[in-house]
């Protein structure tokens, strides 16, 4: 996991150096970032998927910061290029299918996540604008991992209410109440993160995870489905809360 990381920061520490090394560490940094800008270009270009998964083209740095509880908010923003996104929301089917798919990262805590691309919701939102027809293939990839994160997180929730089945002679609300604890959703960057009760259990799971949400619409009557799905589990993701009987 942490080659992962280092992978973005090109595997050099800042600390203890003194301004001029630090300034050229800085511009080493700089290069880096360059050359694997051109390196995903390119391979855009050629649709050569094997390179754009040795440069993590979908991924960020503060995905490996993930963690399945108390998992602290992260820092999307700070990795964001407008061109970026802007370009791919004009790219074929292969490509927004590419960057709609999910992946798994396993974080610097040793904890399995998947995702998908951080900015798969404002991305979306552009290849709708544009009409870009292969936008329905990415709005059903975005559609199955907002229902893979819900069908986990009533799963995990289930685990745990097995766990805390002996407060259920206190009432169910206690109950209940004991299995959200380790529920958290950041509507800041649109992640979720859950965990069940007992981390001693050998069915002991945990979830982090991005949301989707869209806010553009379509004349599409196919495309605008797929849309109203999304953020249908968007909201049942941002919303949850366990009951003893889950539909």
């Amino acid at each position: 996991a942490r080659e992962g990381r280092y992978h973005f920061e090109a595997g050099t520490s800042i600390e203890s150096r003194c301004w001029y090394e630090r300034d050229r560490l800085g511009a080493e940094i700089r290069a880096r970032d360059q050359l694997r800008t051109d390196i995903i270009a390119l391979a855009l270009e050629k649709r050569d998927f094997s390179v754009l998964d040795r440069m993590k083209a979908r991924e960020v740095p503060s995905l490996y910061y993930a963690k399945w509880f108390l998992s602290p908010p992260l820092d999307f923003k700070r990795y964001k290029n407008p061109d970026y996104i802007d370009f791919l929301s004009g790219c074929d089917e292969r490509v927004l299918n590419y960057f709609s798919e999910e992946f798994t990262v396993v974080s610097d805590f040793r904890e399995e996540c998947t995702f998908t691309f951080p900015y798969l919701g404002e991305l979306l939102d552009l290849a709708i604008k544009k009409k870009n027809k292969a936008v329905v293939k990415a709005a059903e990839n975005a559609l199955l991992h907002n229902r893979n994160v819900l069908k986990q997180i009533k799963e995990i929730a289930a685990i745990s209410a097995e766990s805390l089945s002996y407060l259920r002679e206190y009432g169910e609300g206690l109950l209940a109440k004991q299995v959200m604890y380790h529920f958290d959703f950041c509507e800041e960057n649109d992640t979720v993160c859950f965990r069940s009760d007992n981390v001693r259990q050998p069915d002991f799971q945990g979830v982090f995870s991005n949301v989707i949400k869209v806010t553009e619409e379509s004349s599409d009557a196919e495309l605008n489905y797929l849309i109203k799905e999304v953020n249908d589990t968007y909201g049942q993701i941002a919303h949850y809360t366990y009951k003893e009987k889950q539909v």
